[in-house]
């Protein structure tokens, strides 16, 4: 299965050095880098044309006119120019641990799409890697925030990989993989969205509703967010994110779409019933609890004084073990 990188970037090629650096000490390297640029002026362009020239694998720029924070088309030009199977997506300001595309590689699986965390990196650590163009980090590096995030635990995973099959509002693109051609299906990014946040959260809403479920890639897949400050959602995308909750395909993404199309068959649309089977479940988990606290005390305790006293076994079990416990002064539930 070959796989393409898709790396979102915008003016910030100190960031961008230490991402491809990362990528290209991949113990599985990608087999294409795509970079997706909002518009970013010269420094970024020589910088990638820099790293062509000695990459262990082809690396594609997809620029646009920068208009704006338009992360959704900058990632959707990304994914037209992609020649692989599956995509996995970054941002520009991530240095991967080394077995990060390897992780997505052997989590891939059809029906499935996959979103992993980020352990965010403090101000002073993060300007002292790109001033030593240094990628070496571990969970216990000094400067690493949200340590749980950044402990690499493959055999793990096998616990953790099915939380949140359906929740739409688990993951980031930042850390997120899927097949090309489920991200196809969907129309890729909505385009419509400009500004900061959400654009991930619909695509998201639209794999579930297409049918797919979310894999978490916990303890593994690792990656360290370089810091920044962080910008504020932006609300106008509220709507267009309300407008998609039940669809499975963007009217302006990958492909420019007339209004029919947007409502294709669904095998899954996310709704607030699920919530519902996980109470039911909870509930008979409680409940058996509580019959088993309740009544074994009684069943150990009278087969106890049987073995001892040779008791008939036919005897009712609850009510000779509760007049033991009665006459021991064993508490009972």
């Amino acid at each position: 299965m070959k796989v393409s990188l898709i790396i979102t970037t915008y003016n910030s090629p100190d960031m961008l050095r230490l991402c491809l650096m990362s990528a290209a000490a991949q113990t599985r390297v990608p087999d294409e880098v795509i970079i997706a640029d909002d518009g970013s002026g010269d420094d970024t362009r020589l910088l990638i044309e820099e790293f062509s020239r000695n990459f262990p694998c082809p690396i594609k720029h997809a620029w646009q006119e920068d208009r704006g924070f338009r992360a959704a088309e900058a990632r959707n030009n990304a994914m037209r120019m992609c020649e692989c199977d599956y995509v996995v997506m970054i941002d520009g300001d991530i240095i991967m641990e080394r077995h990060f595309i390897a992780d997505h590689s052997r989590l891939a699986q059809r029906g499935f799409f996959v979103v992993g965390s980020r352990s965010k990196l403090k101000p002073a650590i993060t300007n002292h890697l790109i001033r030593r163009k240094s990628i070496q980090r571990h969970w216990y590096s000094r400067g690493v925030k949200s340590r749980f995030n950044s402990i690499y635990m493959p055999w793990l995973t096998r616990w953790t990989k099915d939380l949140y099959k359906k929740d739409w509002d688990k993951g980031r693109s930042a850390n997120m993989a899927a097949f090309l051609d489920d991200l196809k299906a969907v129309n890729g990014f909505d385009s419509d969205m400009v500004g900061y946040g959400l654009e991930d959260t619909d695509i998201i809403v639209r794999l579930i509703n297409y049918g797919l479920k979310r894999k978490w890639a916990k303890f593994q897949a690792i990656e360290y967010h370089l810091y920044h400050k962080e910008k504020s959602f932006v609300e106008s995308n509220r709507p267009l994110l309300q407008n998609n909750l039940t669809r499975t395909m963007c009217k302006n993404g990958i492909k420019k779409l007339s209004q029919e199309k947007q409502h294709c068959h669904s095998n899954y649309i996310y709704n607030s019933n699920d919530s519902i089977y996980y109470l039911h479940t909870f509930c008979l988990l409680l409940l058996c609890i509580f019959l088993l606290t309740k009544y074994c005390p009684y069943y150990i305790i009278s087969c106890k004084y049987n073995r001892k006293n040779h008791h008939n076994p036919m005897d009712d079990t609850v009510i000779f073990s509760r007049r033991i416990c009665r006459q021991r002064n064993c508490f009972i539930f």
